[in-house]
């Protein structure tokens, strides 16, 4: 028989290292695997490392919260200035009196915001009624002015022929002067009304409406220039409140003569504010307001002898 062999277990026992030397047990130990069969939550290392972890958590949370709560202020903040902007074009363009011209500008504004549909879709609709009502003004005032030319040209004969007769020193022709200044303040009236409708369907569709400043008031008229200066002067010593001045002009058949004023290039209302002082100051009770273009490129010096073209 053989005799048993005797088995050898050999153990082999591995050098410390330098970390594992140097530590401890409490080192050694991870929250996970207690020492001392303790439960992690009864461990002072587990709940520090737990307790740092909460307290780095609770900022950043913070943090997260308060920059959307910002954010989302901010954009209340914006939608509420977006929409109070909106408002007050849409308050302005329902304004009583607001010209066509302003409304168009404001509702093709308005027609342009896309994130607001029902908006966008009112503006248009208001959009296309201002564009048609200022068609509809545009036709009316052009309907207005062939008239406006008739009348002007008409007063001016109707002026040519009354500074005629009131140069004239005849005594006949005075029936005649008051016949022609009663024509010729009817067509006046005429022209006015026309012209005054015109203006306030310009202001209507909108811009500027510069008022007429070629206006005179006529208190006198003489044939010779010799004879306009000698009565400018007499109404000179009368110490008017308003300039004594001479136009170029002509009578009904092209003859010319020259017109005596109160100033010249005077708004309507001006020229009748005149032609009022001088009836009122016994000046001319037979002053008129008179409109035209051609007198203020042609005034005559009161002091200034006559060119040989001037009738003397």
């Amino acid at each position: 028989m053989e005799e048993p062999q005797e088995r050898t277990t050999v153990v082999r026992i591995a050098a410390p290292t330098l970390d594992t030397a140097k530590a401890t047990p409490a080192d050694v130990a991870s929250p996970s695997a207690p020492t001392d069969g303790l439960p992690w939550w009864r461990d002072a290392k587990s709940v520090t490392f737990l307790a740092t972890v909460f307290a780095a958590i609770v900022p950043a949370v913070t943090f997260v919260q308060s920059y959307f709560e910002k954010q989302q202020s901010i954009e209340i903040s914006r939608l509420t200035a977006n929409h109070n902007v909106r408002m007050d074009y849409v308050t302005k363009a329902l304004t009583p009196g607001l010209s066509v011209e302003e409304r168009e500008r404001i509702f093709d504004l308005l027609a342009r915001i896309k994130d607001d549909p029902m908006l966008e879709d009112w503006a248009k609709a208001q959009l296309d009624t201002a564009r048609r009502e200022r068609a509809t003004l545009m036709e009316a005032r052009n309907l207005l002015a062939p008239e406006a030319t008739t009348l002007r040209s008409q007063l001016d004969t109707l002026t040519a022929e009354v500074m005629a007769l009131k140069a004239d020193k005849a005594p006949s022709a005075r029936a005649e002067l008051a016949r022609k200044q009663n024509e010729l303040l009817t067509i006046s009236n005429k022209l006015n009304e026309n012209e005054g409708r015109q203006r306030r369907i310009a202001e209507q569709i909108g811009g500027d409406v510069a008022e007429s400043t070629n206006w005179f008031a006529v208190v006198a008229s003489e044939y010779q220039r010799e004879g306009a200066t000698t009565r400018a002067r007499r109404l000179l010593e009368t110490t008017p409140r308003y300039p004594i001045e001479i136009y170029r002009a002509t009578d009904d058949k092209g003859k010319p003569l020259y017109a005596i004023t109160l100033g010249g290039s005077l708004t309507r209302q001006e020229a009748l504010d005149r032609v009022r002082y001088a009836k009122q100051n016994a000046i001319a009770s037979d002053a008129f307001a008179h409109q035209t273009s051609k007198w203020a490129d042609n005034p005559v010096p009161l002091d200034s002898a006559p060119s040989r073209s001037e009738p003397n």
